[in-house]
């Protein structure tokens, strides 16, 4: 680029100096007029640069004139001009018409660059090499012929060369490279030789023009990207390609069906990514539907068409014969075709196997409705197959009948044979194809009318009686009968033991016999008595709440649609309803006193929980333990007044029994004695007075003194005598007591200092 750069510069300066220049003789510069970057050195001459090649030869390394039409000289100076050079004719946006002499035997890397507004250029036969993005960009260029010695298609040769709308790859080129077309917005078919083995990355990308393209049998794989943003409907992937890479059609938004051969094993992530009106036509069970199934593309089974494959007939007598012909469509290479039947007893038959005869005679034996199917196959291994009706009219009908078509196992069905359009006498044979698939004859022709069948296995039975006339011609008629496991009753219930008070739910449920089912709720008291809970209905469930205490029998009649009806049973225990035998320690105590809780429960549905509350002598409901396992209780209250108390029992089945105490609490005893003097002197005598509230009356009251030297006495015990006078027989401090006792023992103290001076 630095070079660039320096040629275009010094070749915009040197063109100036001559325009300028007084010597307008000479058309031309001379070699004296040179340039030098990177050590290379570059000659002008006229609008063009050049340098000289190692051989004596030239190369244009830029072009600086202005004119539509150019031709490229063959000589300059005297010297063969053999390469037009990188970038030579970078942006010449003024030519539009360009010839190269028949000297040039090689064009360099971008040589055309963006010489968007040529239309003709003429590559002579010289040439034998051309490199990456030569005419990149030569948005004008609308058609192109490669030398012949040109094998290869360069990198990015055609990038972004809008003009082309058509364009025809010749069969000498053997390779394509990266990006050749990219860009190429209006290019909407390319012309591929099957002499390129490979469909490079990026190739045709962005050809949004570009709506359908044939890909030929040489090639093997497709690069990444190849196609991505392209205009493309539809496309067929010839079976030589075994690989398609990672985003080749990313972006063709507008595809609709593409055709992936089985010899694809490789697709790329995000080959189809955005394409979202895709639907993906390959063969069963090939690399490319377990690609559209992991990726959430639609699918579908690539077959042949048969439409077009005909019967000479839809309906004949019994004796004719139908041509079968087919023809297929849609598939490569060579055809061949199969030929089968199925008869009316349900049998398929060959009638000719693969060959390549597309026609086939066919000579039905029995009256009825046959399938006639026509298989073909291609080279490729792809097949495809046509069903066609074909019915066979019987010149007498057979109208037998059977008198059931579903039972359950152990009953039987009888099935009558009988004829009519004929004459003559019949013989009828009976036939039955088991649930194990085997034939089994259940009575041979003869001129019995009806056969009786117990089936012995449950599934689904075929039954055909054929009718044969004196001619041997045979009508046969088929039933399907269904045999079914004996009804089943599943019936369950929810408890089988529960307290008295408490419901069960008994839920009905069948399986096998014949749908639909219906159930009945009977049970058995502890008396012995049966009483009906609900008759036959469809309901499957019954709830059933026991009134007594005891041991119940409970019974599920379940009945299917033959009326077969099989019972269930069922023990339930009903156990006494739940006992709540809390107690409470103490229903009167006074303020400051605990009391304790006992929980306790008797019958329903152990274990048991228990939960404490109470209310407040304000009304307020407090909760002093929660449900848990825990059975006592201590709790003080907080103030006088009168509590409820609550304990509340729930058994494992969730009922609750709540017994209730009424707890009255009183303010503590209380001591409101007094003393007459609190200072005496010796000789004096001091009362004592005693006097007391709450707690439980009635009281008692006892004097007790500690002396100056530390000894207590008992003045008197404890009495109903509400006082008692005192005279200390000694000088010193004092301390007296007067005791209150309550009828429930409760003592209350009260203390005074006396001074005794002498």
């Amino acid at each position: 680029m630095i070079k660039k750069h320096l040629k275009m510069v010094c070749s915009a300066v040197l063109s100036a100096l001559l325009i300028a220049s007084a010597a307008s003789a000479l058309p031309f510069a001379a070699e004296k007029g040179t340039l030098t970057a990177n050590a290379e050195v570059y000659y002008i001459y006229g609008d063009y640069e050049y340098q000289i090649n190692s051989d004596d030869t030239l190369t244009i390394t830029s072009y600086t004139g202005s004119g539509s039409y150019v031709s490229v000289p063959s000589t300059i100076k005297g010297k063969t001009v053999t390469v037009i050079g990188e970038y030579a004719f970078n942006t010449c946006t003024g030519i539009s018409r360009l010839t190269l002499p028949g000297t040039i035997k090689k064009i360099e890397r971008y040589a055309f660059f963006n010489c968007s507004n040529i239309f003709s250029l003429t590559i002579p036969n010289s040439v034998t090499e051309i490199e990456e993005g030569a005419f990149c960009g030569c948005a004008s260029l609308t058609s192109f012929t490669f030398p012949s010695s040109i094998t290869e298609i360069p990198y990015a040769a055609f990038k972004n060369c809008t003009g082309f709308k058509k364009f025809t790859i010749q069969s000498t080129i053997k390779k394509i490279n990266s990006r050749a077309f990219e860009g190429c917005t209006f290019l909407t078919s390319v012309t591929i030789p099957d002499t390129i083995t490979e469909i490079p990355s990026f190739a045709f990308m962005n050809c949004t023009g570009l709506n359908s393209l044939t890909i030929p049998e040489s090639v093997t794989a497709i690069g990444f990207n190849a196609f991505e943003g392209c205009g493309l409907t539809s496309m067929e992937i010839p079976y030589s390609v075994k690989k398609i890479g990672e985003c080749a059609f990313l972006d063709c938004t507008q595809m609709t069906k593409i055709f992936i051969p089985h010899t694809v094993t490789d697709i790329g992530t995000g080959a189809f990514r955005n394409c979202k009106k895709l639907t993906i036509y390959a063969k069963k069970d090939s690399f490319a539907e377990m690609y559209a199934d992991g990726y959430n593309i639609a699918f579908k089974e690539f077959t042949l068409d048969l439409s077009k494959s005909t019967v000479s007939s839809g309906s004949i007598f019994r004796g004719g014969s139908v041509t079968l012909t087919a023809v297929a469509e849609n598939g490569k290479g060579e055809y061949q075709y199969a030929f089968s039947v199925k008869n009316p007893e349900g049998k398929w038959f060959e009638i000719k196997s693969y060959s390549d005869a597309n026609t086939c005679k066919f000579a039905p034996a029995l009256g009825g409705n046959y399938t006639l199917r026509i298989q073909a196959k291609d080279s490729k291994g792809v097949t495809g197959k046509k069903d066609l009706d074909l019915t066979v009219k019987p010149t007498f009908t057979n109208v037998s009948t059977i008198s059931e078509t579903n039972i359950t196992r152990g009953k039987s069905v009888t099935i009558n044979a009988a004829v009519s359009g004929g004459s003559g006498t019949y013989k009828y044979a009976y036939v039955t194809l088991a649930p194990d698939g085997k034939w089994y004859v259940l009575k041979d022709y003869g001129s019995e009318t009806s056969c009786r069948f117990t089936p012995r296995s449950v599934g689904t039975y075929k039954i055909q009686v054929k009718a044969k006339d004196a001619k041997g011609i045979i009508e046969f008629k088929e039933f399907e009968l269904t045999v079914l496991k004996e009804i089943t009753n599943n019936s369950t219930i929810s408890a089988e033991k529960i307290a008295q008070g408490v419901g069960v739910t008994i839920t009905g449920s069948a399986s096998d016999g014949a749908a639909p089912y219906q159930f009945a709720y009977v049970a058995q008291a502890p008396d012995g008595k049966w009483y009906v809970l609900k008759n036959y209905s469809s309901e499957t469930s019954c709830k059933f709440y026991p009134r007594s205490v005891g041991k119940y029998t409970v019974q599920v009649k379940a009945k299917d649609a033959g009326d077969t009806i099989r019972i269930k049973s069922f023990t339930l225990d009903v156990t006494e309803a739940l006992k709540n035998d809390s107690a409470i320690s103490a229903e009167k105590i006074t303020k400051g006193q605990s009391i304790t809780i006992t929980g306790a429960a008797s019958h329903g549905t152990p274990s048991y929980q228990y939960a404490y509350v109470v209310q407040t002598p304000k009304g307020n409901w407090c909760v002093l333990k929660n449900y848990s396992e825990a059975t006592s209780l201590k709790w003080t209250p907080g103030s006088v007044g009168k509590y409820t108390v609550q304990v509340k029992v729930k058994d494992n089945s969730g009922i609750i029994k709540i017994k209730a105490f009424t707890l009255e609490v009183e303010n503590a005893l209380t001591n409101n004695s007094t003393i007459s003097a609190e200072s005496i002197k010796k000789g004096q005598t001091v009362t004592f007075s005693g006097t007391a509230s709450y707690g439980t009356p009635s009281y008692q009251y006892a004097y007790v003194v500690k002396t100056p030297k530390g000894n207590w006495c008992v003045l008197k015990n404890y009495s109903e005598a509400a006082s008692h006078k005192w005279k200390p027989a000694s000088a010193g401090t004092y301390t007296v007591q007067v005791k209150v006792k309550d009828s429930k023992d409760a003592i209350s103290i009260k203390s005074f200092t006396l001074k005794v001076s002498d």
